[in-house]
């Protein structure tokens, strides 16, 4: 479980100070009034870059400097849909929080659930500081629910800290997108759990509500990429399979009689989770449209 977001709390004073025709109340805010509403926790489940985690920022100035202010390409994930969600990074020494998204702020591109949001190299987040021995940063995720499934119209804010290092000219300072800057350090990793545990709840038709049950997956020998599955025949017992893909990568298929279907979500830097595929609602042939219910799944 991950720890809660730092608190921000804004404080309301009033000081009445004895003045000619009686007093009059001051008042006292800190921090200062961009900060209008308590906040103890945000919204985010998972994020990438993770929190405290190390992210290439990409040099916008030319490289060879080692320092400078660039940008950077990630995503969130969010447990109900969100109708917008911008983002801005900082350097954490002048970073100021902010109630609601800036004009410098940059949207991110929603996934069909509206609870995965993306930057990539078409929308990159600006502002992150970077140099050879690593900046600490702030990454400031602004969130508005959609209407039904939250609080109204009002912006909840996330931080998540991480240190910038200096990355290449290229998009996202990698030279490609948003899913490599997810999944390029899967290409590095050589341990991974033996065994993952699946959570299915929430299938309400036929065939998918066979799915509905704790999983295990064992790792498959031989494989071309990192694959784990509970060796169902994918016809009396459903094939539930889990896979690291290079370029999209947490791939999580399921698999009962004629039906097929494939949650993904990015690498998110650790080969050991947790992993949580955001519920979503698309086209199942020969079913039709179905809501997907969320799925974790733990590494045992």
């Amino acid at each position: 479980m991950s720890s809660p977001s730092p608190e921000h709390i804004s404080i309301r004073l009033e000081v009445h100070i004895p003045t000619q025709g009686g007093a009059r109340p001051v008042l006292i805010q800190h921090p200062p009034a961009a900060v209008v509403q308590a906040r103890l926790f945000g919204n985010v489940t998972s994020s990438s870059p993770q929190s405290n985690s190390t992210c290439p920022v990409r040099q916008m100035g030319g490289s060879g400097s080692g320092t400078g202010i660039g940008t950077i390409c990630g995503w969130v994930t969010y447990s109900t849909a969100q109708a917008d969600v911008f983002a801005l990074a900082s350097p954490t020494s002048s970073y100021v929080p902010s109630a609601t998204p800036g004009a410098s702020a940059v949207r991110g591109i929603p996934d069909a659930s509206q609870s995965l949001w993306t930057w990539s190299a078409g929308n990159e987040i600006p502002g992150a500081c970077y140099s050879a021995a690593g900046v600490a940063d702030t990454l400031a995720v602004w969130s508005r629910p959609t209407a039904g499934s939250g609080s109204g119209s009002s912006w909840v804010l996330d931080e998540i800290p991480f240190t910038g290092i200096p990355g290449t000219t290229g998009p996202c300072g990698t030279g490609s997108g948003a899913v490599m800057i997810a999944t390029a350090a899967a290409t590095k990793v050589t341990t991974y759990p033996a065994l993952w545990c699946v959570v299915i709840a929430g299938f309400h038709a036929d065939p998918l509500r066979a799915l509905n049950a704790i999983w295990a997956l064992r790792q498959v020998a031989d494989s071309p990429s990192p694959t784990w599955d509970n060796a169902g025949d994918g016809i009396h017992v459903g094939h539930i399979r889990l896979r690291l893909c290079n370029t999209r990568g947490w791939e999580l298929t399921l698999t009962h009689g004629a039906v097929a279907l494939t949650y993904a979500i990015p690498f998110g830097g650790s080969a050991f989770g947790p992993l949580l595929f955001p519920a979503q609602q698309t086209n199942v042939p020969p079913v039709g449209l179905v809501n997907l219910p969320p799925i974790t799944v733990s590494a045992v």
